[in-house]
């Protein structure tokens, strides 16, 4: 990740708290999702051996969005993210896939408009993940000089676990930094809302350095060169709290009493 991209997000979080200081309503509520992410390598050449399909995912975690004015609210999210790369080869019957567990921080900036009793948003922002590991499964002709049909396997950064069934990544990018951009809806549900959201996250981080090199699994090699690219569906229940109102409750009480 190139310097000037720590700079725009350490500038993106300065902002969001001066935004905070001045907000007067905030939602925060639990967060769940489904998502399709495909893998888009650097090297074209690798897609003359292999197919990079879709593959499923799910996230889960949390949602603040803060109300900043009438027309525009900040939203941070924490969330468990995994997200699955499918490999099947062109011209032979190996497959790989492998399921990455991330730890991920949306910071986003929404435009909204109301409709009646219902709000509609465009929301962008950078998204900043923490690779926490995967597993994976393989299936290639030479399993069979073994007796096998797959191999399941566990993804790992540490080269002291090195085994036929632990594939290590030698020079990860453990910190990756993607673009969300998004749109959806907050229906009300009683004073709360249920918020649908439709995004896509544009990888802008490959999954490990050039130099980076697998402890090979029976000869298996693959490439990291790639960022991910995902769309992903969520569903949120939020529950309104008046910031403005909370602050002020503690001042009218002590003033009655005088």
């Amino acid at each position: 990740m190139k310097i000037n991209a720590y700079v725009v997000i350490l500038l993106f979080f300065l902002s969001a708290l001066l935004n905070y200081a001045h907000a007067q309503i905030l939602r925060l509520g639990p967060k769940a999702g489904v998502q399709v992410s495909r893998a888009l390598y650097d090297n074209k050449e690798y897609y003359d051996q292999f197919n990079s399909n879709f593959g499923l995912g799910y996230h889960a975690g949390l949602v603040s969005n803060v109300k900043v004015s009438e027309l525009f609210s900040l939203q941070t999210e924490l969330l468990y993210n995994q997200v699955t790369k499918r490999l099947k080869g062109i011209e032979t019957a190996d497959f790989n896939q492998e399921k990455y567990d991330f730890i991920s921080l949306p910071v986003l900036i929404r435009v909204s408009h109301s409709l009646g009793f219902n709000q509609f948003y465009f929301n962008a922002g950078p998204n900043v993940s923490y690779w926490l590991g995967g597993k994976g499964v393989l299936r290639t002709g030479e399993l069979a000089e073994y007796n096998l049909e797959e191999l399941h396997y566990t993804i790992t950064f540490d080269q002291n676990q090195a085994d036929e069934n632990i594939m290590v990544v030698t020079h990860p990018n453990r910190f990756l930094l993607g673009i969300d951009v998004g749109f959806g809806g907050l229906l009300p549900i009683q004073k709360h809302r249920l918020m649908l959201d439709f995004r896509y996250t544009f990888g802008h981080t490959n999954m490990a350095r050039l130099e980076t090199q697998y402890i090979d699994i029976l000869g298996f090699d693959d490439d990291l060169n790639y960022s991910n690219h995902v769309f992903s569906f969520s569903c949120a229940y939020l529950i309104d709290f008046d910031l403005l109102t909370m602050s002020t409750k503690g001042k009218t009480i002590s003033n009655k009493k005088k």
